[in-house]
């Protein structure tokens, strides 16, 4: 947010030692792309349009790819003292993606 990218800088080693840098996408996706011929974690932090609930995917070489929802978390409100996260609200938002960018069949 704030016209900055945060995301795992080269040669991060699995520390998680998250960088916000102004960079365009150009620079980000070269970033992306070295990371992935050195078989480095890439992860970058991604936000919702216009709101502040966001989350942090990861992507192994491995091919798993978590995104780990704790931005702002979207919660079900069911007056409970327990904050339950609303994963329907995410996966409403993430699939689509996906599906339509012919990652999932």
């Amino acid at each position: 947010m704030g016209g900055k990218v945060s995301f795992l800088p080269l040669g991060d080693n699995d520390d998680y030692d998250w960088q916000s840098e102004e960079i365009d996408l150009e620079q980000l996706m070269d970033i992306i792309d070295k990371k992935e011929k050195q078989n480095e974690v890439i992860g970058v932090i991604l936000y919702w349009d216009k709101s502040s609930i966001g989350m942090q995917l990861l992507i192994w070489n491995s091919g798993k790819l978590p995104f780990i929802l704790t931005i702002n978390r979207k919660i079900l409100n069911d007056n409970t003292e327990i904050n339950v996260t609303d994963v329907n609200w995410y996966l409403e938002r993430i699939l689509p993606a996906f599906i339509g960018g012919n990652i999932l069949p």
